[in-house]
């Protein structure tokens, strides 16, 4: 897949919220970023791999090639939220 996204030179956003649920193989959740690495924005949150379900606290990684697109959903976000919640 990380191929043919690779030919459009498209920008890949992965949601990896359930990545560190891990049971047997500590790597068996491979992420798109080891194939599109330049490309690929990781979205993912606490709430589901450190029992804080309902909190909402999540973060994104941006790789240094998509720096103005990262600022751009920054801009966004600085409008929309506030504060993280007291207890995480």
């Amino acid at each position: 897949m990380a191929g043919v996204l690779d030919r459009d030179n498209t920008i890949i956003m992965a949601d990896e919220i359930y990545a560190e649920l891990a049971y047997k193989d500590a790597d068996c959740h491979p992420s798109i970023s080891k194939y599109a690495h330049d490309r690929t924005i990781i979205f993912s949150a606490i709430s589901k791999c450190h029992g804080a379900g309902g909190w909402r606290l999540g973060f994104s990684i941006f790789p240094d090639a998509l720096e103005e697109e990262k600022n751009a959903i920054l801009r966004v976000a600085s409008e929309t939220y506030s504060c993280v919640a007291a207890p995480i």
